[in-house]
């Protein structure tokens, strides 16, 4: 199973890095599979409001040291959406993305790396953040760990995820599909438990593939 999962793993980096985060091709992309011009723009602010929702759990203020996790470019955690009127991070954020794939677009301070390995010091980050990238990691547990050991005491680590729709405990499933893997809401919950965050909760911001937004904190020592 480990080996399906590595390649499947291998197959979702190599394709990343031959397509563009680019929203503009996302919607050219739409296109392709038939969305008509009517229904682009009320797909566009749908994935607006659920940023805008996101956005609006964080506790972040002006000076933080944000590590922005699997960051791609920055459109999926928003520091680009100010380019279509909204803006939502206070002044004085340092954005520090990181990702398997080397990115020059970014808009903040751009690491390579991987989740299972992040290459920074411990306790540095003032919080932390992962945007619909969790169910790619082919290490979820570990990430948790590095996440924590790379957090300075009382820092916030904020996920937004697709979930399983179920209430199993214990719900995580290896797809070898478009996810490596899939998780039930109180499986996320237990992963930060179980690495050693607390003050951990969660709220369902979107229906369709059960979008939640999860954090937690570390301890303060």
């Amino acid at each position: 199973m480990m080996n399906s999962l590595q390649a499947k793993w291998r197959e979702s980096v190599a394709s990343y890095e031959e397509n563009s985060f680019d929203p503009s091709e996302k919607i050219e992309r739409w296109k392709a599979f038939g969305v008509t011009r009517e229904v682009i723009p009320l797909l566009i602010q749908s994935s607006i409001d659920r940023a805008k929702t996101f956005h609006d759990a964080l506790d972040f203020k002006p000076g933080d040291k944000i590590l922005d996790l699997a960051c791609g470019n920055g459109y999926l955690y928003g520091f680009k959406l100010s380019e279509i009127g909204y803006g939502y991070l206070p002044s004085g954020i340092n954005p520090i993305g990181i990702d398997v794939i080397p990115n020059n677009q970014y808009p903040g301070v751009f690491s390579r790396g991987n989740a299972g390995g992040l290459p920074f010091k411990d306790s540095v980050f003032d919080g932390a953040v992962c945007v619909s990238s969790l169910n790619h990691f082919l290490d979820p547990v570990e990430s948790f760990h590095e996440v924590l050991r790379v957090l300075k005491p009382r820092g916030s680590y904020f996920i937004s995820s697709e979930t399983l729709d179920i209430p199993m405990p214990f719900g995580i499933r290896a797809t070898g599909k478009h996810h490596i893997f899939d998780f039930s809401p109180m499986a996320i919950l237990n992963m930060y438990w179980d690495t050693g965050f607390r003050n951990i909760g969660y709220i369902k911001i979107y229906d369709y593939g059960n979008i939640c937004v999860f954090w937690g904190s570390k301890e303060a020592t």
